[in-house]
């Protein structure tokens, strides 16, 4: 039974990394997917998405190698990225609620302080707010692609790899420290359903929410949250639809926010560090979630798998050696 339970943690902790308020507000699908064949990005992205997770679950030495040292700063800096996306995207929510209260960003400060104590409790506590969140996040998404409709899918051949690698690296980079930890403390055959099974139904979500966006109005296109634009349509989806957003919201940001703590963690870094980390990431998320989302994530997502190739390439020809503590 404990293996049946650990299966479904680790699944929903993959999918929560990934099914933030970028992928369910459907705006990461059409930065990244929209304008290319739907069934050919979804298959390829599955590969690749497994192959680098595959990648991360098994090198345990990924976060101590000689190699991860070099990349150590793009990696926290991409996750303060991230966990500013979120903080915006909740600010936006927000904002929409309660517009007489739209200087006082008081739900992403609230939310970044619960993160902090989320974060701390380890990979267990994540795996387990996950465990929570995330069925309700991927029954939602599903609804409202079920009742959202679509013209069909984009009828042409074309694929971008260049978008494929950018999307895969920026969910695998940012998230690469969690993943390792995942893997340390996983059976190699539950690594490997959860892997397959989390990647396919990912590939599944990109396929139909492509589908969904093929007849969309141009206004849904620009919008800074499209699939909520679409469910907007449905009174009763439309809430449902909000709290599946903020859920979405808290996966992402805390494993992106996971990282950083970690580095706070092992560094020693005291109280006030970590506080200038959270305002740090606090003021990036000013910038708004439609720009975080259409102009930093690509610049991520390239940095991210262009390190995971690289590496993959050093590591067949130079065996990683463990860093020394100085």
């Amino acid at each position: 039974m404990s293996g049946i339970k650990d299966f479904f943690k680790l699944t929903f902790a993959i999918l929560g990394t990934v099914i933030g308020a970028g992928f369910i507000s459907g705006r990461e699908v059409l930065t990244f997917f929209y304008g290319y064949n739907a069934l050919y990005s979804s298959l390829i992205f599955l590969l690749l998405f497994v192959a680098t997770v595959f990648i991360l679950f098994f090198d345990k030495k990924y976060t101590d190698s000689a190699y991860f040292s070099v990349a150590k700063p793009l990696v926290y800096v991409s996750d303060l990225v991230l966990c500013a996306g979120m903080l915006s995207a909740l600010d936006n929510f927000y904002n929409a609620l309660f517009p007489f209260m739209n200087n006082i960003p008081l739900l992403s400060v609230v939310t970044l302080i619960v993160s902090n104590a989320v974060v701390s409790g380890g990979v267990e506590g994540i795996k387990s707010a996950n465990l929570f969140l995330t069925p309700v996040i991927v029954a939602v998404a599903t609804l409202t692609l079920c009742f959202a409709g679509g013209n069909g899918v984009i009828d042409n051949n074309n694929i971008s790899p260049v978008n494929l690698c950018e999307y895969v690296g920026l969910n695998v980079f940012t998230s690469s420290v969690l993943f390792v930890d995942m893997g340390k403390n996983s059976k190699t055959k539950t690594k490997i359903i959860s892997a397959l099974v989390a990647s396919a139904f990912l590939a599944g979500l990109i396929y139909f929410m492509l589908n969904a966006f093929s007849g969309a109005k141009e206004s849904v296109l620009n919008a800074a949250m499209p699939l909520k634009e679409l469910a907007s349509d449905n009174t009763v989806l439309k809430y449902v639809f909000s709290i599946a957003l903020v859920f979405g919201i808290v996966t992402t940001l805390l494993s992106s926010h996971y990282p950083i703590y970690t580095l706070v963690k092992t560094e020693k870094l005291n109280f006030l560090t970590q506080t200038g980390l959270s305002a740090l990431i606090f003021f990036i998320s000013r910038l708004g979630f439609y720009n975080i989302v259409s102009y930093l994530y690509p610049i991520m997502g390239a940095i991210g798998f262009a390190y995971i190739f690289i590496t993959c390439v050093l590591k067949a020809f130079f065996p990683l050696k463990r860093r020394r503590n100085t």
